[in-house]
């Protein structure tokens, strides 16, 4: 390099000397000096991006806790127009083909659902069911459509049935024993082809029958904000719940893989006996 004049080994590539007017002398930077500036950007951008990534989730979780709270006060406010029984699931027509259903209406059971009826005419300026923003669910029928991602518990919209199962027959709110303590909304979606889903009904891990026949119902409860679910209880409250502490086959999946790689199961409990008192709507005698 001795045969190379000074002011070439010096000089970055954007310069093309070492003085400026006037024989100014200018300090510049070596290739070396610049790669170890950028390397140190990266280094903290690296360290930024994890914060600013949970920063703009707790803002999705704050967003998503404000529209759960939402059908909570709505079906609240049904319940008070309609003699204190809550909104009911869903009532099909008699071929089944798409009928009323808590979040909106299907016309044909084809084209999906419409953001009226329901507890839309109770959501004033939120204007309907509004989609939680953390999670892309892919639309595959009409009754897996319109929820925004969140369901609604079968043991309070679907207390008991009529027709065969067709009509559902809320709880009135005189039934909850511990409202507190009651799930009613929470995240939810099930899962087919690796893609997320809606499903209208939030079930727990052992449904009921209206001949009080338990059955096994693949969980849907969706820990999607930073491992935790948003629930509305039947109070009125909303919180991030969590762990996931149990989980159980569903959807062609193992549990195991349900809850690593979905996040989908259930708080409150390791045992279907544990979470299904979150879930419990007694009657009062």
């Amino acid at each position: 390099m001795d045969f190379l004049p000074k002011s070439i080994i010096r000089t970055p590539l954007f310069l093309k000397r070492e003085e400026g007017l006037g024989g100014t002398p200018i300090k510049t930077f070596t290739l070396i000096e610049l790669l170890v500036v950028i390397a140190i950007i990266a280094i903290l951008a690296a360290m930024l991006l994890p914060a600013l990534q949970n920063a703009r989730e707790r803002g999705k979780t704050a967003s998503c806790l404000s529209s759960i709270r939402q059908l909570g006060l709505a079906n609240e406010l049904y319940a008070s127009a309609n003699g204190g029984y809550f909104i009911y699931s869903a009532v099909w027509k008699s071929d089944w083909s798409g009928g009323d259903y808590w979040c909106g209406k299907s016309s044909d059971g084809v084209s999906g659902v419409e953001n009226v009826g329901g507890l839309n005419d109770y959501l004033g300026k939120s204007q309907g069911v509004r989609a939680c923003s953390s999670v892309e669910l892919v639309y595959s029928s009409s009754t897996n459509g319109g929820t925004g991602g969140y369901g609604y518990s079968s043991a309070i919209g679907t207390y008991d049935t009529k027709d065969n199962y067709r009509i559902s027959v809320p709880a009135k709110s005189s039934y909850l024993t511990a409202p507190d303590r009651t799930i009613m909304f929470a995240d939810h979606a099930s899962v087919n082809r690796g893609q997320f889903n809606e499903q209208i009904d939030l079930f727990p891990p052992d449904a009921l029958t209206r001949d009080e026949v338990s059955y096994s119902a693949s969980p849907t409860m969706h820990f999607r904000h930073n491992k935790f679910v948003n629930v509305c209880w039947a109070d009125g409250h909303a919180a991030s719940e969590g762990p996931l502490t149990f989980s159980k086959s569903g959807w062609g999946y193992s549990a195991a893989q349900l809850e690593f790689t979905y996040n989908i199961g259930y708080f409150g409990g390791s045992t279907s006996d544990e979470v299904n008192e979150l879930f419990r709507c007694r009657k009062k005698k």
